[in-house]
């Protein structure tokens, strides 16, 4: 079976298409399904794989309930003891490639949303600083019309009256009072405002350098993933003595049913069809997998091989 998965990453303008090919191999001669249902049991489950017997017995009592429908009868039979069919979950290169490809794909995931984060952070950032340089700059406007309208009061004595006027000292001493108190005020909203700007270009150069860690880990992921690879995601083995389904290769768990029951179909002796929405197609992609229903041509494969 072989099956074309497609996914996107998108980021900060980039976008990385990958496309994983995967492919089934029978062979041999499988007991007629139909006569009784063929029984299976789950062998074995390399630890590497996330998942248990549970997973794999609930997956494969969806893949007995799907092949039911084709005929409206069981084919299929859970012998944890003595099934036919011994279910291998075996963890080979093709999923040690998956499980660095999903490593590094939650990186960028993890990177995206760091720096997204950090601009929500940055823009707030920025906000408080905009509003700050506001209101320095109008205190600053304040202080520097105060001084300027002192320093105009004071010529104008000096020059009509050859100083300040006896009965003015005391509103002269109020008013650099007032400027004093103008100029404390506009330093330390200085201080505030230069602060928050450098806070602003810190920020700034967080994101800037995850921006820049985020674009490395994308090459790398391109470089090491987006070239399309084909190789066996699932293969039934049938031998005189042995009856087996390996499974190397799944993303998630409606995957695993696909590539299951695609290979159940061929426990049953179905070869693959033409129609390339079967779920015995060889290549899987046109099927909704999280919605996995069998075509008239799956149907009539299985009731071919019953004799029906």
């Amino acid at each position: 079976m072989s099956k074309q998965l497609i996914s996107f990453i998108v980021f900060i303008g980039l976008a990385i298409t990958f496309v994983i090919f995967f492919s089934t191999i029978s062979s041999g001669t499988n007991p007629i399904p139909c006569q009784e249902p063929l029984t299976y049991r789950i062998a074995s489950i390399d630890p590497r794989f996330d998942t248990d017997r549970k997973t794999i017995q609930t997956v494969m009592e969806d893949v007995e309930a799907l092949w039911k429908t084709a005929l409206d009868k069981e084919v299929l039979e859970y012998r944890p003891e003595e099934g036919l069919v011994d279910i291998h979950i075996v963890f080979g290169k093709e999923q040690q490639r998956t499980k660095k490809e999903k490593q590094l794909s939650q990186r960028v995931q993890r990177l995206k949303k760091q720096i997204l984060t950090r601009k929500e952070n940055l823009e707030r950032l920025r906000k408080t600083y905009e509003k700050r340089k506001r209101d320095f700059d109008k205190n600053r406007n304040a202080y520097l019309v105060a001084i300027k309208s002192f320093n105009t009061q004071i010529e104008q004595w000096n020059k009509q009256r050859g100083g300040i006027p006896p009965g003015k000292k005391k509103e002269v001493k109020q008013m650099e009072r007032d400027i004093k108190r103008l100029e404390r005020k506009v330093k330390r909203k200085r201080q505030n405002t230069e602060m928050m700007r450098k806070r602003v270009n810190n920020k700034l150069e967080q994101v800037n350098r995850l921006v820049k860690k985020q674009k490395n880990t994308i090459d790398e992921y391109k470089k090491r993933f987006s070239e399309a690879r084909k190789f066996n995601q699932g293969q039934f083995i049938a031998k005189k003595d042995e009856l087996r389904i390996n499974i190397y290769q799944y993303r998630n768990r409606a995957e695993l049913k696909t590539v299951l029951a695609h290979e159940a179909g061929h426990a049953m002796g179905i070869r693959h069809v033409d129609n390339p929405k079967a779920l015995m197609n060889d290549m899987l992609d046109e099927q909704d997998i999280f919605n996995l229903k069998l075509t008239q041509d799956d149907v009539s494969a299985l009731a071919k091989q019953c004799d029906q």
